[in-house]
């Protein structure tokens, strides 16, 4: 709500709110209409002002009078912020760690340490382990998405292939072409604490007597079908993801090629076609096109052309999922 001078009062009011005229004269009093008081300097007749104004710096509270400027408030925040470090139970540890830098705010000291290790470290050894052979940097925006289901331990679907669920919502290989209801590939075993390792992605725990003979575990349904672990990592083996597997059934896969279930077990194939028409010839005869279209079927697409082996299957296919 905008605020105006008004000459009568000597201060900035809101014209919406109805005052009686003793109410800006008494500033001891708290009025729950009042507006910020605006020292005569300030304004000029008929100047209107945001609340919010932040060209002017603060507004404060009625009784300290007029706007507070931009430089005062950064004192006032510094203030603050060291009032909140002498706070700290263990005060003297957290001003070995955090520090007020001119323009930057509260921030760690180059020396803090974390881990053992200070930030100008954990800094280094990212910006070495990211650089590129071109001298840029890799941040590592790589994306795989997962959800997680309930699947026995005895079995033998493997990565990388497609799974669904069955009725009882438990993980099975895909075996039917063009099916909808694909989840997307398997991944790894959910680990971490029980909480969260035995939770499934519709918020159900596995009951501690079923834990022996079934697992919760991960599967891609969004994003790149490949994951890269570090190798130093205890994790490694598990996080890893080297891309889905497919099959020729219906033809040749392009880079660019959508992709969907097919009747080979566990297996992707190309996405069928469909023919558009796109016009009509001197003969009055349709002009179809053919083209791919996402639909409730498609799982993903192939971002390279895929060599087949001599049972025209692939494994490791680099794409990305849409079953999220």
């Amino acid at each position: 709500m905008p605020i105006t001078y008004n000459k009568l009062k000597g201060n900035f009011i809101a014209p919406e709110e109805q005052s009686g005229i003793n109410d800006y004269v008494d500033t001891s009093v708290s009025h729950p209409n009042r507006a910020p008081v605006v020292g005569r300097t300030d304004a000029r007749e008929g100047t209107v002002l945001s609340y919010f104004d932040d060209s002017r710096g603060n507004i404060q509270s009625v009784g300290h009078g007029g706007y507070q400027t931009e430089s005062a408030q950064r004192v006032e925040d510094k203030n603050k912020v060291e009032e909140a470090l002498d706070l700290f139970e263990s005060g003297g540890s957290a001003r070995d760690f955090f520090e007020i830098g001119i323009g930057d705010g509260l921030q760690a000291k180059s020396a803090a340490k974390a881990g053992g290790k200070t930030f100008t470290e954990f800094e280094a050894a990212i910006t070495s382990a990211s650089e590129t052979a071109g001298g840029g940097v890799d941040l590592g925006l790589e994306t795989t998405l997962s959800h997680s289901y309930v699947m026995h331990q005895d079995s033998d679907i493997q990565k990388g292939e497609l799974v669904k669920l069955d009725d009882n919502n438990e993980i099975v290989r895909a075996d039917t072409k063009e099916d909808p209801a694909i989840i997307g590939i398997l991944w790894m075993d959910k680990t971490g604490l029980d909480s969260v390792k035995f939770l499934d992605s519709l918020n159900n725990i596995l009951p501690e007597e079923e834990r022996d003979t079934k697992k919760i575990v991960r599967v891609a349904s969004i994003g790149d079908t490949r994951n890269y672990a570090y190798e130093d990592n205890d994790n490694y083996e598990n996080e890893l993801l080297l891309g889905c597997k497919v099959c020729n059934q219906n033809g040749d896969i392009k880079k660019g090629d959508l992709l969907c279930s097919s009747d080979v077990p566990g297996y992707l194939m190309k996405q069928p076609v469909q023919y558009i028409v796109t016009g009509f010839n001197d003969k009055n005869e349709p002009i179809y096109e053919s083209k791919q279209v996402i639909a409730n079927i498609t799982v993903g697409k192939s971002m390279e052309d895929v060599t087949y082996d001599s049972d025209g299957k692939a494994e490791n296919v680099y794409g990305y999922l849409y079953c999220g």
